[in-house]
């Protein structure tokens, strides 16, 4: 965020009454982050846009008023913050605090609450008990993202107890501890302020009560989409909770140091999008994943197999694979035998394959495909290949960046010529 500034607004820029008494850059850093095609025309352009918000002529794409982005790095910058809010409260649909050159300052919330708010994300800040009140306060509130925050303890015990289950309208909660290196390592604890949440659909989860499931995810009736990060679940006792969530339909469990896949899995029928980025070791049970026939996106970045899991050519509906990092995957048949003329996959992202020194043979048999990515994989030109994919015709896009391709290969001159090969020479 630019740095605020005092001092009047320069001739052609005219402020209302209720924000001329803030500082230009405190204007112009709000405006920038405001959800509208506008907000990439420039500082003075970005400006306007606030100031046509404010009159209420602006709706955001998400929201139904405009949104702020805010940094509290100082004393008076809060202050004007706290004015701009006062000034106005009718308007502000989401509402983003955050600080960076000062960790864990305390956010500023109006009081009374801002009436219509339906976003707010807080970033790196110390929740107090009185912040987490006038975090709750907010009834209309339908997402809620608390990124990198510290909340308060006494005598070792959080103080930030009362439940969510206050914000009836809350649809989205995203939680995340302190990264590690800040010496904080006092964490959101979901499986306090969860219960009851019954519009929830979504929650994302990040360095949260480490080392555990969260009790009572089976209350959230209406979840649809969970994301478990840096978690260690290599305990199987804890996967319980996930196979009584049948009503899922995204899930990532990505950096979770997995050994096999979870048993509950097989039973997450609905399963249309699912993340297991990140599980290095994640090597066994993959004959779990097969009666997930609905499955349309499965990410498998970072794995370190040596060929791909048998199941995928059960999989019959998987439109999108991502195998990026996928670093012990060659180029043989053998590795790529499970894709052998899947009638159904469209995307392939194989980005940063580094043992890839060819194009498998196999992508000639994927009929349906429509986008085909290697960028990164260095070693792909060693070997070539590319005919394998001259009678693709269904394909529209194929990326070759940082692949160690110097000319565009014969076998691709078309591709070329349509417009679909991106390639740095």
């Amino acid at each position: 965020m630019a740095q605020a500034t005092s001092g009047a607004p320069s001739a052609g820029f005219s402020a209302p009454a209720t924000l001329s008494h803030l500082p230009r850059g405190v204007l112009a850093c709000i405006a920038s982050q405001l959800d509208s095609p506008k907000d990439r025309l420039g500082l003075e352009a970005s400006c306007h846009t606030l100031l046509d918000a404010s009159r209420g002529e602006l709706s955001s794409t998400f929201w139904g008023g405009p949104k702020l982005l805010i940094t509290l790095d100082s004393d008076e910058e809060a202050a004007q913050v706290a004015a701009l809010l006062a000034a106005r409260r009718p308007g502000v649909a989401a509402l983003v605090l955050e600080t960076v050159e000062i960790p864990y300052r305390a956010p500023v919330l109006p009081s009374p609450p801002l009436a219509g708010l339906e976003a707010l994300h807080l970033a790196n800040l110390f929740i107090s008990r009185a912040a987490w009140q006038a975090v709750l306060r907010h009834s209309g509130l339908t997402s809620l993202r608390l990124q990198a925050c510290l909340f308060a303890t006494a005598q070792g015990k959080p103080v930030c107890t009362q439940p969510l289950r206050a914000l009836p309208a809350l649809q989205h909660v995203e939680m995340s501890g302190p990264a590690s290196e800040t010496g904080y390592p006092i964490a959101p604890q979901p499986s306090r302020h969860l219960p009851g949440c019954s519009q929830l659909t979504s929650l994302d989860l990040r360095m949260c009560d480490r080392g555990d499931m969260p009790p009572g995810l089976s209350t959230l009736t209406a979840l649809r989409k969970l994301k478990l990060w840096y978690d260690d679940l290599r305990d199987a006792e804890r996967w319980a909770e996930l196979g009584r969530l049948p009503q899922l339909t995204h899930l990532h469990l990505e950096l979770c140091l997995l050994e096999e896949v979870p048993k509950p899995l097989s039973r997450l029928t609905g399963l249309h999008t699912l993340v297991l980025r990140g599980n290095w070791n994640l090597e066994r049970r993959w004959e779990r994943l097969a009666p997930l026939t609905g499955l349309v996106n499965l990410g498998l970045a970072g794995t370190q197999f040596s060929c791909l899991p048998a199941v995928l050519s059960r999989l019959t509906s998987l439109q999108g694979l991502d195998l990026f990092g996928c670093n012990q995957l060659t180029a043989s048949n053998e590795s790529w035998q499970a894709l052998q003329g899947h009638p159904s996959l469209r995307a392939l992202y194989a980005n940063c394959c580094e043992s890839l020194a060819a194009v498998p043979a196999v992508l000639s048999t994927l009929r349906s495909l429509q986008s085909l990515a290697f960028n990164g994989s260095r070693r792909l030109a060693e070997g070539g290949g590319w005919h394998h994919l001259a009678g693709l015709s269904s394909l529209t896009r194929l990326e070759l960046l940082a692949c160690g391709v110097n000319d565009v290969p014969p076998q691709l001159v078309g591709f070329a010529q349509a417009g679909i090969l991106r390639l740095y020479l």
